[in-house]
């Protein structure tokens, strides 16, 4: 290693922070060298392990596979870079009543699996640890500044090579969530625990994000591309987190749980539906769904509630506060001969009356000075159906929280620091499943055992 003999002879002769700065870097990265040979020798161990083959053979034998050879030569890319041949059993899906195909024909027969590097967690011809921290780095930074993070760590990959793993690092989690969604329908997935006798709360809400969708057709004459429609979409989120006895976050014990898509209304009320269940939020002492005016937030709520079974004694339903005094604000601001002053003024009493639970009284005088004022009775409509919701005196005795500041912010952190920005338009698939699925996961600290279990065959 003359690189590193030369770097600790320069630093002893130096001792400069410059010198001592390029060691350390030279230390670690042939320490990561190394550490990628030790582990293709593990590797190459277990690939020669009798016992442990078979076993992956029968395995994937009664998932419908067949044996194509024992010995096929292909590549693994190692956390620190290293590529390594090595020989392995390769499987192809089993005929079923298939011609056989002729020599060099491809198609779908042709579509295998490596079963032992399956079972160890290996795809797309990347080991776990690196299809690990490739994908955490695309999710916190785009492409090409992921790619050169990695660089830097001593991660020697392409940008294309991070794109692409990434990518179907999120697929593979929004197949295994398609799964669940599915057992969740048949019934068989099983209730979870997580939540089960907490104080729980329930946020949604929704976000933008730009969409990509090819044009159709030929290309113009003298076009080098072919171009696209950009479309606004919104991915609706949800939150769920434990609150104690004060009403405060439970951030340690119990960690909060995120997921989102923009697959529409009743794939979103699915996705809430199933992560209730997943998670024990129907075995909780209090459900509190919070949110904002959307009526599509309160339809899908009353419909869960129904449909799920949950105790209407163990739910609360809460509009939030912030949006509540926002739209008092519209309806005084619409209503003609009052100077701003006294706009002001009835505001912070508003804001007072509503924390004591005056919502009635409150509307019922907004509604006689509206009279005849087309702005103010529209903005008015905002909390028709909401009274019960606007009970705050009732939930600050209960020590329940007064906003959806949660999901909010679940909203920036998941969406808008990654999604949104200009110039960026994503392809539907790759912005619910690489960004919106995959950084609800992380947002929430839930990363390494959401991957760990994601690898698992």
């Amino acid at each position: 290693m003359p690189e590193l003999e030369k770097c600790a002879a320069s630093f002893v002769q130096q001792k400069s922070s410059a010198s001592f700065f390029t060691l350390e870097l030279e230390v670690h990265k042939h320490l990561q060298a190394f550490g990628d040979q030790i582990v293709e020798a593990c590797l190459r161990e277990a690939l020669g392990d009798a016992e442990f083959i078979a076993q992956c053979i029968q395995e994937y034998r009664a998932k419908g596979y067949r044996m194509q050879t024992r010995n096929k030569q292909t590549t693994v890319q190692l956390y620190g870079g290293r590529i390594a041949t090595v020989p392995t059993v390769y499987m192809l899906p089993a005929r079923k009543n298939a011609k056989r195909k002729g020599r060099g024909r491809h198609g779908r027969l042709g579509k295998g699996i490596y079963p032992v590097l399956k079972k160890l967690g290996i795809a797309h011809h990347a080991s776990p640890a690196l299809q690990h921290e490739t994908t955490l780095s695309a999710l916190n930074n785009p492409f090409a500044e992921a790619t050169e993070s990695l660089s830097r760590h001593g991660v020697a990959i392409s940008e294309k090579r991070v794109r692409t793993l990434s990518e179907r690092v999120g697929q593979r989690a929004l197949e295994a969530r398609a799964t669940e969604l599915e057992q969740f329908q048949a019934g068989l997935l099983p209730p979870g625990e997580a939540f089960a006798g907490q104080r729980v709360v329930i946020a949604m809400d929704g976000g933008r994000i730009c969409t990509r969708r090819p044009k159709k057709g030929r290309m113009k004459s003298g076009q080098k591309r072919q171009g696209f429609h950009a479309e606004w979409r919104e991915p609706k989120l949800l939150t769920l987190y434990a609150i104690d006895e004060k009403g405060q976050k439970r951030k340690r014990d119990i960690r909060p749980y995120y997921d989102g898509t923009h697959g529409g209304r009743e794939r979103f009320k699915l996705l809430l539906k199933m992560s209730l269940h997943k998670m024990g939020v129907v075995k909780a002492e209090h459900a509190i769904f919070i949110g904002d005016g959307a009526p599509w937030v309160w339809n899908i709520v009353e419909e869960i509630i129904k449909e799920l079974g949950l105790k209407p004694e163990a739910v609360t339903q809460i509009l939030d506060y912030y949006h509540v005094c926002e739209n008092f604000w519209k309806v005084l601001d619409a209503l003609s001969g009052l100077t701003l002053k006294q706009k002001r003024r009835r505001y912070q009493k508003a804001k007072t009356q509503l924390l004591q639970g005056q919502i009635e009284i409150l509307l019922e005088r907004l509604g006689q000075r509206a009279k005849g004022q087309a702005d103010a009775l529209h903005a008015l409509r905002y909390f028709h159906g909401h009274e019960a919701r606007c009970r705050y005196d009732i939930f600050l005795r209960q020590n329940l929280p007064l906003g959806s500041g949660a999901v909010e912010s679940a909203i920036r952190r998941v969406v808008n620091l990654r999604l949104k920005g200009a110039g960026m338009f994503w392809l539907e698939h790759n912005a619910e499943a690489f960004l919106l699925h995959l950084r609800c996961q992380l947002k929430t600290g839930r990363w390494d055992h959401f991957f760990q279990c994601l690898i698992s065959p």
